[in-house]
């Protein structure tokens, strides 16, 4: 049996192992705070990735300008209705968008959902724009890149203000609640060792990447963040008094 169609619970538990530890970490977080709904779709989704973390009973779609997704999309715009899903998800998609349309995307996203979003994405702070342009400059002297770290220096981080700034505009009585993920090196270290030990065959960042597959810590998530932050969950209930 594939794993896609195993029950959901056995499924999460699966890939709690399989996929990478900081995969595991953003996506499970993401699926927690989305809570029970009853319809999902999961913005910037790869396949079905999204749905093997729901409770059973919640039907998810992956929506996405390329395959593999549910529902292909335009760059600009989600082609659904006003509150057309209970809930939308967004991981690690905003800092791939140039800041320009960074408010028109968040706007899109309250748009759709009739009750809440969650957003996940790493958040702007000295600390973590230096943290990434060590990891850039430690992999140019492997001579490795990754795209998503080149769009991350093109654009810069979203920094969390702004984003709950553009949440607020596009729907005045939400309420939001941020999040903040500590550990601003240690998942950028687990990557650097597993470049280290691909590329210069070296024992020690092996042992150091195969522990942190296999500890996997819960991430630690705090309300005020600090010179540790470094990723950002930001919930919107899109129709909810502010507290």
């Amino acid at each position: 049996m594939p794993i896609s169609h195993l029950p959901r619970t056995f499924s999460r538990a699966v890939h709690r192992w399989i996929w990478p530890p900081d995969k595991w970490e953003r996506l499970s977080t993401v699926a927690d705070l989305v809570g029970r709904r009853s319809s999902v779709l999961d913005v910037g989704g790869r396949a079905h990735e999204m749905s093997r973390l729901l409770p059973s009973g919640t039907t998810c779609l992956s929506a996405n300008i390329e395959d593999p997704c549910d529902l292909r999309i335009p760059v600009d715009r989600l082609p659904l209705t006003d509150g057309a899903v209970d809930a939308i998800t967004s991981c690690d998609v905003l800092e791939h968008v140039p800041p320009e349309a960074r408010a028109a995307h968040i706007a899109e996203l309250v748009r759709v959902a009739g009750q809440r979003v969650v957003l996940c994405f790493p958040a702007w702070s000295p600390e973590k724009e230096a943290a990434e342009l060590r990891l850039h400059a430690a992999l140019a002297e492997l001579d490795v890149r990754f795209d998503f770290l080149d769009e991350h220096l093109e654009h810069g981080l979203p920094r969390v203000e702004d984003v709950v700034a553009a949440a607020t505009a596009a729907a005045p009585r939400a309420r939001v609640e941020v999040l903040h993920q500590q550990g601003i090196d240690d998942r950028d270290q687990v990557l650097l060792d597993a470049v280290v030990a691909w590329k210069r065959r070296r024992l020690r960042p092996l042992l150091r990447f195969v522990g942190a597959w296999l500890r996997r810590p819960p991430p630690r998530l705090v309300q005020i963040a600090d010179a540790e932050s470094s990723r950002a969950y930001v919930v919107i209930d899109v129709d909810a008094a502010p507290l």
